[in-house]
This record gives structure tokens, C-alpha cells and sequence, in this order.
């Protein structure tokens, strides 16, 4: 429950201060209720848009060609020779430099697909060709985010890794698991949210840095963005490639007994690690539909189609100790019930009533 306590105006401007008696409880309750709409809406943008899925298909056709040529070239080695080996070779540095920058082609398609579904959530069509259009507009911006992501992903991993050594050194090894851990969670979580941040307002992403302080409005809607997708998708991932193992050992298994080859349970493995791989793609696609929902619902509110705002902008109401005002510029969010407060405030201001006045008389009005 919010109290308004104290009512003033000056030229250009009505403020309203608003004491918060709303209990924590409450307040954590709207932020929950929030990132459930922005689950459900996540998954509501993406059926409405079909170019939405484009990036992500473009991301799993490259990745499996590249991974595919890694894998068959790297296999031609041991049945090749002369020439044949020498282009082998070739074909094999070639993907594997592909596979190693792949985190630069993944976040240029990511960047279009956040581009389309900013739009489609403000009920605007919009082709897969313009959000790759706008893609390329920001390149500066997708380098840095893609060298981040491999330079970061690199930095966990070594830190995951440990000393290498045992004994003693156990614990630090378990101090450096976590804090490669603490830099993966942290650099999904930024990284994932400075994508729309830089591409849908125009800005670079040192200017998106600054929208980070607005993570704090909806605490739970990020933490459900970093960890419960990744555990969702995991699970699913999970039972994907058990059942293709299990399909492994069942059918591989059998067929070489009857024939004697190795040809079925490589193919089995291979078939494993493609579905591994376009199961993490599906699940940086939502992750990547969520927090552009995410960063459009916190930052610039007002961009949120009327009928899905109330849903998932409980937190900008919520705040303790908030002030309320008009809204200087179009990034500013003002909330419908305080609109309607201020042709009251400024109709008692001009007949000369006190702030107290305005405050009591309002509250004989019904005004909570």
C-alpha cells in the first residue's frame, strides 16, 4: 500500500512524494509476478514473429557445416594422402578458426534477432532482414561483446581449471572454481543484458554500461534469466543426449556386433554432440527473447504496449521511497494513477490551497 504524504508543484514540474508502506513481502511478490509475465511474454513475442527464429537457425546451419568439416576433415587425415591430405588439412585449420571466432557470428545474429523482437513486442512488424540490417549498424558494438565473450569464457574456464596440482593446493583450487564460476554467471547475466542495451537505443557499449544499475528494479527477473533458463535448458539438454546415448549403446552397440564396425557408434556420437550443440543455441535464442524483454520493461517502460505494461512494470511502482514526476523526455515512466493526480494538484494550487490541504483532501476523495 502507498500513502501520498506530501503533494507541492513549482513552474514546470508536479511532484509527488510517496511514502512506502508497502511490506517486503509485497513488494517481492510484484517482482516475482513480473518475471513470470516476462517468462510467458518471452514466449508469447516468438510465436508472434516467425523472423525470430531465423538468427538462431542461421547460427545452428554454420555451426553444424563448421563442425562437420572439423570432424570429417580431421578424419580424412588417417585415409588421405598427397594432395587430398594437404587440402584435408586446410579444410580442417580453416573450421576450427571458424569454431574459435564462432562467438563473434553467434553475437551478430543475436544482435539481429534482439533488434526484431524489441519491435514485434511493441506490436511492430519487422523482417529478418532489417534486424540484420541493423546488425551491421552496430559492428563496433558486436566485436566488443563477441571478444568479451571469449576472453571472459577463457578467464573461467582457466580459473575452473584450478593450480593443476593436488594436496594442499585443494582449496585453492576450490577458491578458483568459484570465482571462475563467479565470472561465467556474472559475465552471462552483463552480457546478456548489454546486447539490447547497446542496440536497441543507439548507444555503444561503454554508454550501455550505465543502464546496469537498473538490474537492481527486478532482481529476481535477472537471477530467473541467468540461472533458471540455463537450468531449464540444461535439463532438457540433459535428457536430449541421454536418450541419443542410450539410441548409442542400443542400436551402435548391436550393429557392431553384426558387423563388426566402430561406423555406427561414431555416428551416434557425432549425432550426440550436433543435438548438444543446437540445444545450446535454442537456449541462448530464449535467453536472448527474455532479456531484451527484460531490458526494454526496465529501462524504457513506456515502449511497452499499454495492455502487457501493468504485467511486467510492478517494480517501477514499488520502489521505497520513490519520488514520482512528470517525465522530462520520452525515457521517463510515469504511473497512470499519479497522472491522473495532477490536474487535481494543479486545479487546488491555483485556488491557493496548502500542501497539507491538497494531501487531506485527496485522501477524502478515496485517493489511497
Amino acid at each position: 500500500m502507498e500513502i501520498v504524504s506530501f503533494l507541492y508543484c513549482d513552474e514546470s514540474n508536479i511532484h509527488v512524494k510517496v511514502k512506502d508502506t508497502m511490506g517486503f513481502f509485497d513488494r517481492l511478490g510484484d517482482t516475482f509476478r513480473d518475471t513470470i509475465q516476462l517468462l510467458k511474454n518471452t514466449f508469447v513475442v516468438i510465436a508472434k514473429n516467425p523472423a525470430i527464429f531465423r538468427p538462431t537457425i542461421s547460427q545452428i546451419v554454420i555451426g553444424i557445416i563448421l563442425w562437420i568439416l572439423a570432424i570429417s576433415s580431421f578424419i580424412a587425415f588417417f585415409y588421405t594422402t598427397g594432395t587430398s591430405l594437404v587440402i584435408a588439412i586446410l579444410i580442417f585449420i580453416f573450421s576450427v578458426i571458424l569454431l574459435i571466432l564462432f562467438p563473434f557470428i553467434k553475437m551478430y545474429y543475436r544482435a539481429a534477432q534482439c533488434w526484431i523482437v524489441y519491435h514485434t513486442f511493441r506490436g511492430e512488424k519487422i523482417s529478418y532482414k532489417e534486424g540484420l540490417a541493423r546488425a551491421k549498424q552496430n559492428k563496433k558494438d558486436i566485436f566488443i561483446l563477441g571478444l568479451l565473450d571469449i576472453l571472459l569464457t577463457a578467464l573461467s574456464r582457466k580459473l575452473k581449471g584450478g593450480t593443476g596440482k593436488g594436496g594442499l593446493w585443494a582449496i585453492l583450487n576450490m577458491i578458483m572454481w568459484i570465482a571462475g564460476a563467479a565470472v561465467a554467471e556474472a559475465w552471462d547475466l552483463v552480457g546478456h543484458f548489454l546486447l539490447p542495451g547497446s542496440i536497441i537505443p543507439e548507444k555503444t557499449v561503454g554508454e550501455a554500461i550505465s543502464d546496469i544499475k537498473n538490474i537492481k528494479n527486478n532482481v529476481p527477473g535477472a537471477l530467473v534469466g541467468v540461472f533458471g533458463i540455463d537450468f531449464a535448458g540444461d535439463l532438457i539438454r540433459r535428457y536430449i543426449v541421454g536418450i541419443v546415448v542410450l539410441l548409442i549403446v542400443g542400436v551402435g552397440g548391436g550393429l557392431y556386433f553384426a558387423t563388426h564396425s566402430l561406423m555406427a557408434v561414431a555416428i551416434g556420437i557425432i549425432v550426440a554432440l550436433i543435438l548438444y550443440f543446437v540445444a545450446g543455441i535454442f537456449i541462448d535464442m530464449v535467453k536472448t527473447v527474455y532479456f531484451t524483454i527484460f531490458y526494454t520493461a526496465v529501462t524504457m517502460p513506456e515502449e511497452i504496449p499499454e495492455k502487457e505494461r501493468g504485467e511486467v512494470t510492478h517494480y517501477l511502482t514499488s520502489v521505497s521511497g520513490g519520488r514520482i514526476e512528470t517525465p522530462r523526455s520520452p525515457q521517463q515512466f510515469i504511473d497512470p494513477k499519479v497522472r491522473q493526480l495532477i490536474p487535481i494538484v494543479q486545479q487546488y494550487k491555483s485556488q491557493g490551497y496548502t500542501d497539507d490541504r491538497i494531501s487531506s483532501l485527496l485522501v477524502e476523495k478515496g485517493w489511497p
